[in-house]
């Protein structure tokens, strides 16, 4: 078994330098933002960048009116298209960009692909806002999970596998990383066991630990999971697993 987990931590590993990558050094580090931590403090502080936001409305000259213009490249609206791109490239991209995982399956890992979204609810926990905006971004520990994933199995079988579950993600605003767990059922709608023989339409009760690594309340987290599913049928009852992936929340 000892093997066997090694064999798991390095395919996450290995998953993570295929995702990770090194930002640029800075000559000037840009200046701390506010932050707030407490569900209470949060409200408190959103309440203030708005009055502060109205106050710094009130106070601006009338702009005159002048008449829009739309613009366009080759006849098409490719401009407001473009725009559009540039300002949800961090959420597109942990939209359609997977995590790449493994998981134990008897004698060896098998490596995973998954695209773990993520839907917050509830009070936000963390909040930050920079220097000179207006603008309050919020960490909400408690989301909802829904999470497809394909598992290539031996040969040309493919497994495939769903799983809703739930998370609680505290990541305070001081912090570089944050923790958290969950608890999912994994539905496997193609199973395979190890060896390539098909498993049954199955549940599992899926606990998960996690690590969120980046600076809160920003957008865009490097984000590891581990996770154990525990099968109420079929032949490969307990399977152990990780994942490591770019999620935007």
């Amino acid at each position: 078994m000892v093997v066997h987990a090694r064999a798991l931590v390095g395919s996450l590993v290995v998953s993570m330098l295929v995702l990770g990558h090194v930002s640029p050094a800075r000559a000037e580090e840009p200046p701390a933002p506010d932050a707030e931590d407490g569900f209470g403090a949060c409200d408190k502080f959103e309440e203030k960048a708005d009055k502060e936001q109205e106050a710094w409305a009130r106070e601006q000259p009338k702009v005159p009116f002048k008449p829009e213009k739309e613009e366009t490249i080759l006849g098409g609206p490719w401009v407001e298209i473009t725009r559009a791109i540039g300002h949800s490239g961090g959420l597109i991209a942990a939209t359609v960009l997977p995590s790449l995982g493994a998981q134990l399956r008897d004698s060896k890992p098998a490596p995973t692909i998954s695209f773990p979204w993520s839907f917050q609810i509830g009070p936000a926990l963390s909040c930050t806002r920079e220097k000179g905006t207006f603008v309050v971004r919020k960490h909400i520990p408690n989301r909802i999970m829904l999470e497809p994933a394909i598992v290539p199995v031996s040969g040309s079988s493919v497994g495939m596998w769903v799983r809703p579950g739930y998370r609680l993600l505290v990541h305070p605003s001081s912090w570089v990383a944050g923790f958290g767990g969950g608890v999912g059922s994994t539905i496997d709608l193609f199973g395979f066991t190890s060896g390539g023989k098909k498993e049954p339409f199955r549940a599992s009760l899926s606990p998960e630990a996690i690590i969120h690594f980046g600076h809160c309340c920003d957008r865009g987290f490097f984000t590891i999971t581990v996770r154990t599913d525990i099968y109420f049928a079929g032949e490969d009852r307990v399977l152990v697993g990780g994942t490591v992936g770019y999620t935007y929340f």
